[in-house]
């Protein structure tokens, strides 16, 4: 019973972060892991270039792997498993909100920044489009950190023992 209740909260906060999340979110493909799980989704929506789905009014976006978007995720579906304390899954939910919100922010500005981007180059003013192009990717470094702080903290949340046990369900791979 305790499973199925955290396996279904732990959906209703995936879906609820995805349709909150999901307007804003704008980057390119990472290959980044998430706690062993790299099935993390981005979305792209690329002006130009979305063929026929660019008529108005459809905003459909392209799927894009690891945005961070399941930091701690892996580690709440295996809860039970990994035996974790009510007070682990709410520190662990804890920094991911955080991060995920974190995350929003800056995708947005990255969304900003790449339309500065696009209309200094439209206006050929290059050395602006190269001083907005350095922000875009130290906006994107910064992300990227801030994801690999928060998975550090949620792994300092796992005592040794559980941490062990994580590493393990890891290598097996996904359930089936």
């Amino acid at each position: 019973m305790i499973k199925k209740t955290l396996i279904t909260l732990g959906l209703i906060a995936l879906l609820v972060g995805t349709l909150v999340a999901q307007p804003m979110m704008n980057g390119r493909n990472r290959n980044m892991a998430d706690n062993c799980d790299n099935n993390g989704k981005q979305f792209r929506m690329e002006q130009g270039r979305m063929g026929h789905h660019q008529a108005k009014g459809d905003h459909r976006q392209h799927h894009r792997k690891g945005d961070g978007l399941h930091v701690g995720m892996m580690i709440i579906h295996n809860a039970e498993e990994l035996e974790l304390k009510d007070s682990q899954i709410e520190d662990i939910k804890d920094i991911a909100s955080t991060f995920h919100k974190l995350a929003n922010v800056t995708k947005a500005e990255l969304e900003n920044l790449r339309i500065d981007k696009r209309e200094a180059m439209m206006n050929k003013n290059y050395s602006e489009a190269k001083k907005v192009t350095k922000a875009i990717f130290s906006k994107k470094e910064e992300l990227e950190l801030k994801e690999i702080d928060a998975k550090k903290d949620i792994m300092d949340v796992l005592t040794e023992t559980q941490q062990e046990k994580f590493e393990t369900l890891c290598k097996k791979g996904p359930r089936k």
